[in-house]
């Protein structure tokens, strides 16, 4: 029996279902090139951005984040990285699709359509939005370079079921095959999806470390540091998704710490190796420091949890007010605030 590769991406597919998925692969890459040329100024936005990243320095630094977690650099994920996508996801910024391997700027996100706006008047895209693109675009580099892992079973003679693992979170849905040649499969039904909130408030966290790094390598580290600490002072106004969640991952590394006896850095570091390596490690712990019954409600919560939900299972676990989770979390990362 064979080892199992250690973090990157792996996928074992039935043969219909691969077939699906290099039809749906093709689809989307068909369509994206089709925005291109719809919307030439959209494909010149987003080469742009791109353009403003040293995207060679920022897969340096992914893969010392890999050799960290004792992930070998040849299991690393590049190929979603050879070619970003634009596509028209509403509600999102950025995308990586784990069964496709895609990752996307969305050219109908807040941000991307701001930046449109400005280069329409003649003007430069202000430096904030340029790099709060950057670090949307680092935050998907980091669903890329997290453990992902894509399988599947037939079902019956239409039917099979799909479960794709990333970082965290795991889903499983339904997708019915067309028995038309060159048809795409479609989703027919979700079956479960799992610690959405822990995923994303990891990977953020992650991405925020590295949106850091990377300005330190490039020589701008001030600028970066003033551009992140300025953002999470917004969000700790709007409680947005990312701050939230990233609130409880502080607050679950504090718990851990206090049981343990170890230092909350040292937890951290765990928590990013199981991300990178092996999830199933620090979620065997969380049941043994939270008590039963805390992984089967964290795991529901998401993106789509209402903000009286997550206040409630806060509270209900201790944790730190997300108020207070601007101020200790640019600490953690060495930044003092101004005064």
């Amino acid at each position: 029996m064979a080892e199992e590769k250690v973090g990157g991406y792996d996928i074992s597919l039935t043969p219909r279902v691969a077939l699906n998925r290099d039809r749906v692969r093709a689809h989307q890459t068909h369509l994206s090139s089709r925005e291109a040329e719809r919307s030439p100024d959209d494909a010149r936005l987003a080469e742009h951005i791109l353009s403003t990243l040293d995207i060679s320095s920022l897969q340096n630094i992914f893969l010392e984040y890999l050799d960290k977690a004792g992930v070998p650099a040849q299991n690393a994920n590049l190929e979603a990285l050879e070619k970003i996508h634009i596509r028209p996801f509403q509600g999102l910024a950025g995308v990586y699709g784990t069964f496709l391997n895609h990752t996307a700027f969305s050219i109908v996100g807040s941000l991307f359509v701001e930046a449109k706006r400005f280069l329409a008047e003649g003007k430069q895209i202000p430096e904030d939005v340029v790099l709060e693109l950057q670090l949307t675009l680092i935050h998907e580099m980091s669903h890329i370079f997290s453990r992902n892992r894509i399988s599947s079973k037939d079902k019956n003679n239409s039917q099979s079921t799909v479960t794709e693992e990333s970082g965290y979170s795991s889903g499983t849905y339904d997708i019915r095959q067309s028995m038309m040649p060159n048809k795409r499969g479609k989703k027919v039904r979700d079956i479960s999806s799992t610690f959405e909130a822990l995923n994303e408030g990891v990977t953020q966290r992650i991405a925020e470390e590295i949106f850091l790094e990377y300005g330190r390598k490039v020589g701008k580290y001030n600028t970066y540091k003033q551009h992140l600490a300025k953002g999470l002072q917004k969000q700790r106004k709007s409680f947005s998704n990312y701050y939230l969640f990233g609130n409880q991952v502080d607050s679950i590394c504090v718990r851990v710490a206090e049981y343990t006896g170890g230092t909350k850095k040292d937890i951290w570091e765990k928590i990013k190796r199981g991300y990178f390596n092996s999830p199933n490690d620090i979620l065997t712990q969380l049941e043994g420091v939270f008590g039963s019954g805390f992984i089967e409600e964290y795991k529901t919560i998401g993106g789509t949890s209402k903000q009286q939900k997550l206040a409630a299972f806060d509270r209900k676990n201790d944790f730190s007010h997300p108020t207070n989770y601007a101020e200790t979390w640019l600490a953690d990362l060495g930044i003092e605030q101004e005064s």
